[in-house]
């Protein structure tokens, strides 16, 4: 999944809006960044985790996640979707008491179903974000922006309830930090005390990845990094990651990435 907002907040802006309409596209791993997060589903559905947390949300719902916190989202097969995604950092509040009265509502997911204005705002966003902002225009966002998150603190009392069932999640962080060891499913399966198929039936339910899709899947997200910032070999590389040869590993490669392990190195080098 291609982050173009994130693109901008890299480069230094307070504050980045991106939409998506999209169906079974999913982030394979948790990941983080040092500004805010708000993201607002205008339509379908999707699962979010958010430190530890398991959260579904539907159209006009949404979650606010804080600076640093692992997190990603999914959705089930052939679920359509269409969000809003907002980057901001803390100089986009128009007081440190709005900044106070927001943080604590962080990393929860809530219902704006009962909110006309919440959804007029973010579609105001959404249109001023369209344009070539002047210095003007950029200091609407921020006030437009500044009432959405006045209209959050006044849904505080809708808190979506979350999904308490760990099993995917101890699952993945077994996976997170075991990927490149040699693991099998009843290694995991004793981690999680579960019978080895039923658990594979549940993982599947609930992250909509095979044990083995989600494995093999972190284990080539690394190798990715690898290749992109380290001069190691790609057989080096490969032996890291977990996988048992190297064939195995240049064949799960090309099928994520469509090129090969050299050719990916290639590509990303010339695009430094």
């Amino acid at each position: 999944m291609f982050d173009k907002a994130a693109i901008f907040m890299n480069t230094g802006d307070s504050f980045s809006l991106e939409r998506m309409k999209d169906v079974n596209t999913n982030m394979s791993q948790a990941h983080s960044h040092p500004y805010y997060e708000l993201y607002y589903l205008l339509d379908g559905e999707r699962i979010q985790v958010i430190d530890g947390k398991i959260t579904r949300i539907t159209k006009n719902e949404f979650v606010v996640i804080g600076p640093n916190v692992k997190h990603f989202s999914y959705g089930e097969k052939d679920i359509a979707f269409d969000r809003v995604l907002i980057y901001f950092t803390k100089d986009i509040f128009s007081s440190s008491e709005l900044e106070k009265s927001f943080n604590p509502l962080l990393n929860n997911g809530f219902s704006a179903k009962e909110s006309s204005l919440t959804r007029s705002y973010i579609l105001e966003l959404m249109n001023l974000a369209l344009l070539n902002q002047n210095k003007l225009e950029k200091e609407k966002f921020k006030l437009i922006f500044n009432l959405l998150l006045i209209s959050i603190i006044d849904l505080k009392d809708n808190i979506l309830v979350k999904n308490t069932d760990m099993t995917a999640l101890n699952i993945m962080a077994y996976i997170d930090k075991n990927y490149n060891k040699q693991i099998t499913l009843d290694d995991i399966a004793n981690q999680v005390y579960l019978n080895k198929y039923y658990m594979c039936k549940k993982f599947k339910k609930l992250t909509t990845y095979t044990i083995f899709e989600y494995l093999n899947t972190t284990r080539l997200t690394v190798a990715e990094k690898q290749l992109m910032e380290t001069d190691k070999s790609i057989t080096q590389i490969s032996e890291e990651v977990g996988f048992n040869n190297l064939v195995s590993f240049n064949r799960a490669f090309k099928s994520k990435n469509k090129v090969s392990p050299s050719e990916f190195r290639k590509i990303n080098n010339n695009s430094l």
